[in-house]
């Protein structure tokens, strides 16, 4: 499946620096239908964890960044 990219309606993400400053990133999505965003750095046992939250629009999900990172590694 092809997703097109209409480049006018996508903002630019900050930079890996910008983004290291601050304990959230926003994510583009391509349907250009949701707000997506990520956050980390939600508590001390959260951080040992690796823990961080995901939130599409009005829905928040806790999510393992090990757990993630293996799942996502055939994308």
């Amino acid at each position: 499946m092809r997703i097109g990219k209409d480049q006018e309606a996508l903002q630019e993400t900050n930079g890996v620096m910008k983004q290291r400053q601050t304990p959230h990133a926003e994510l583009k999505d391509y349907s250009l239908a949701h707000q997506v965003s990520i956050e980390w750095d939600l508590s001390k046992e959260a951080e040992r964890e690796r823990i961080f939250l995901l939130r599409i629009d009005d829905y928040e999900v806790l999510l393992d960044y090990e757990e993630f990172r293996k799942a996502s590694r055939f994308i």
